[in-house]
């Protein structure tokens, strides 16, 4: 699949590029190199794009893949205050 957030719910991602296996691992190992994923014209899950700009915003989160894990952290956050 090309969908980002489908391959974020997987139990294992095998990405290929050029007809080769360029990138294998669970779903977080294959989302820890950005850099390489947009050399080959894929991205991140939006849930990790934004829980890295709530971390540089000084929110203590962690990173996560899946939108269900980063609504659930910040809720819990919010239901802290």
């Amino acid at each position: 699949t090309h969908d980002i957030d489908e391959v974020a719910k997987s139990d294992y991602v095998i990405a290929m590029d050029g007809g080769h296996v360029a990138i294998t691992g669970t779903p977080k190992e294959v989302f820890k190199d950005p850099e390489k994923l947009k050399k080959m014209k894929l991205d991140v899950p939006f849930s990790l794009k934004l829980s890295e700009e709530l971390q540089a915003c000084g929110l203590h989160v962690s990173s996560h893949i899946t939108q269900e894990g980063l609504v659930e952290e910040l809720c819990q956050l919010h239901s802290s205050m």
